[in-house]
């Protein structure tokens, strides 16, 4: 299993270049980064990516090189929610789909992880989760067809954080969607208690660890692994950090 740190833990106030970014978390001593493609919050907008963004995307890549992290996955947060009712908002989400996996392909990531969305005023949550669960289907194929593996995050506050609902839209949308488990303290408060996945272990493509401070050295490697053995018996390709 490749053991990552995410991004997201190490601000981009504090480390504005990527490169400044996956520096500090080779001297942490990880193999893997988690990158963050999150509109308006870390490391650059997806939005941005549809028009090319070659300069970023050249940190990334000099970034990568000088410090031989691979990338685990790409976790991303669209610049529209999956679910918001605008047909336009699927159209941009396609667009952004095809430029997350070309950057996946270039860095040979070989996971992307998008966020469900979240409730709306004025709609029901089984109509919204039944429009995410739809363009799912739509989107998991073509990154399917790119040799990259697609998953859905249940995080706190999403369409996902109820166990049930997850483990309904995964057996309709598996193997071209997966699902990305985070059993951190604080993230997703309905799976926090459970002592086993929410679904299959088959069906979970990527999971996320209790949250690390970005200075500290990585004495997680016993002590807070240890907090949800389950996640060893799952044989995952690969796990994240915060």
């Amino acid at each position: 299993m490749v053991i990552g740190c995410s991004t997201l833990g190490l601000t981009m106030a504090e480390f504005p270049d990527i490169r400044e970014t996956l520096a500090q978390i080779g001297r942490l001593g990880f193999e893997a980064c988690d990158v963050a493609v999150f509109e308006n919050w870390q490391n650059v907008n997806p939005s941005s990516l549809v028009t090319g963004n070659e300069a970023w995307i050249d940190a990334l890549l000099e970034g990568l090189s000088a410090t031989g992290l691979r990338v685990s996955s790409l976790n991303c947060g669209l610049s529209r929610q999956l679910d918001d009712p605008d047909p336009a908002a699927f159209a941009q989400h396609r667009r952004e789909m095809d430029a997350l996996l070309d950057l996946a392909v270039r860095v040979d990531c070989p996971n992307i992880t998008v966020q469900p969305g979240r409730p709306i005023d004025g709609y029901e949550i089984k109509a919204l989760a039944a429009l995410t669960q739809q363009r799912l289907a739509l989107l998991g194929p073509v990154a399917q067809a790119r040799g990259v593996t697609f998953s859905v995050e249940g995080h706190q506050g999403s369409l996902l954080e109820d166990p049930a609902r997850a483990v309904t839209m995964m057996e309709a949308l598996w193997p071209a969607v997966g699902f990305t488990m985070i059993p951190a303290i604080g993230q997703c408060s309905a799976y926090r208690w459970l002592r086993r996945p929410p679904c299959s272990p088959a069906r979970i493509m990527f999971t996320c660890a209790t949250r690390l401070r970005t200075g500290c050295k990585p004495r997680w490697r016993k002590a807070r692994w240890t907090s949800c053995g389950w996640l060893r018996r799952l044989r995952l390709p690969a796990m994240q950090v915060l």
